[in-house]
This record gives structure tokens, C-alpha cells and sequence, in this order.
């Protein structure tokens, strides 16, 4: 990976943050720690990360973002602090063709849904013998 001289913009992302009334708590260091653990980030090459236009037949899926869940097994196994505990609240929900219990957080109104630009600091090194290659297979491939 190679640093750019001047970071480029390419798409968007949504992800949670917290509030600015979060941001005032004195758990803010939890709150910040179990964000880490349930947010999830969506990329998108649209700022409002609308769906194509589709033919008349094509359906429509609409897709809500929501903050992750933790399974009960990953709860067991990852040895999540006791204080994270208060801030879930145990709820069953059926995937897979059984019910399982999964942790929720419990107050959504601490974090905010945001959509800020994405953007690349770093991009991949190219080998040249490698490209080559690449560019003769290619040739190969096209007259045959």
C-alpha cells in the first residue's frame, strides 16, 4: 500500500456515530467501545444511497441499516466486560429455523445515523512484471 500525497474522495459511507448528547456523558469511552463492536458501514457510490432504477417487473428491496447484534455465543467467547452489560437487553429471534437469543442495545437515541464521504488515504502498489503479465494473457485470451 502506497499513501497518497492528497487523500481522494470515492463514494460515500454510512455509519453511527454518537450523539452530541452522548458525546456530554460520562460513559462516553463504554459508549464509544460498544459502537466499535455494533456499528455497521454501508458504502455507496450515491450520497443518498438510493437504489438503481429498475425495469417495470425488478422489485425493490429497501434496505434499513441498523446497529449490529451480538449472539449469545459471541457474548460467551469474546469475554465482553461486565459494564457493556446494562446497555443490552437479552432478545430472541428466530434465524435459521430456531429461535436464539441475541443482545441488543437497549438506547438507539445515543447513537446517529450519518452519511460522510469516503475517502482512500492508501491505494494498492502495482507491480509492473505482474501488470504485464497480465496484459499478455489478456492479448492471448482476445485472439483466440
Amino acid at each position: 500500500m502506497v499513501p497518497l500525497e492528497e487523500p481522494t474522495q470515492r463514494g460515500w459511507r454510512q455509519c453511527y456515530f454518537l450523539t452530541p448528547e452522548a458525546e456530554l456523558r460520562p460513559d462516553r469511552k463504554i459508549l464509544e467501545a460498544i459502537l466499535e463492536r455494533i456499528n455497521f458501514v454501508r458504502y455507496h457510490w450515491r450520497r443518498d444511497f438510493a437504489p438503481p432504477r429498475r425495469r417495470r417487473r425488478a422489485r425493490l428491496q429497501e434496505m434499513h441499516q441498523e446497529l449490529g447484534r451480538i449472539s449469545w455465543a459471541m457474548w460467551q467467547s469474546r469475554n465482553f466486560p461486565d459494564a457493556f452489560r446494562k446497555y443490552f437487553c437479552v432478545e430472541p429471534i428466530f434465524r435459521h429455523n430456531a429461535w436464539v437469543r441475541t443482545f441488543r442495545f437497549r438506547w438507539l437515541h445515543l447513537y446517529e445515523l450519518r452519511t460522510i464521504p469516503n475517502m482512500i488515504h492508501t491505494l494498492p502498489l502495482l507491480d509492473p512484471a505482474v501488470e504485464s503479465r497480465l496484459a499478455e494473457i489478456g492479448k492471448v485470451l482476445e485472439s483466440a
